[in-house]
């Protein structure tokens, strides 16, 4: 049986749902609460108990300025998590370089960033912005 797989599932914050020929009583109580699939598969149950797993994934509190880092799930955001921490820019601070290494991520989450272009004359216009209302 399944159930091993679906108690780590669980534990882990993975979406599932059951997908069987057995019928409903055979699954134990502790997934009572799951999306539960009866062959014969049709293809609208398939595409419902997906899109249901897809909602029921826990976001990121909304709390989080960022909307990529908001739109995370709390197991992406964990694993990222180690890895972050807030900075302070300054304005006209330089982000990343022309043919650089690029060594940082920035999250923006109260700015604006400027994509400059450099021609050879040295003359500079912005190309593109991105950022946060402030």
């Amino acid at each position: 049986m399944v159930f091993p797989v679906a108690d780590e599932l669980l534990k882990r914050n993975i979406p599932f749902y059951f997908a069987t020929g057995y019928s409903r009583d055979v699954v134990p109580p502790r997934f009572a609460e799951r999306i539960f699939v009866e062959k014969p598969f049709q293809k609208n149950g398939i595409y419902g108990a997906l899109a249901a797993c897809r909602g029921s994934v826990k976001k990121v509190s909304r709390v989080q300025r960022n909307l990529v880092l908001s739109a995370l799930s709390l197991r992406e955001h964990d694993l990222i998590r180690p890895f972050l921490k807030p900075v302070q820019l300054n304005k006209g601070e330089i982000l990343e370089q022309h043919f650089e290494e690029i060594t940082t991520i920035f999250f923006i989450e109260k700015a604006v960033v400027s994509v400059i272009a450099s021609s050879l004359d040295g003359s500079q216009v912005e190309v593109g912005s991105s950022g946060v209302k402030a």
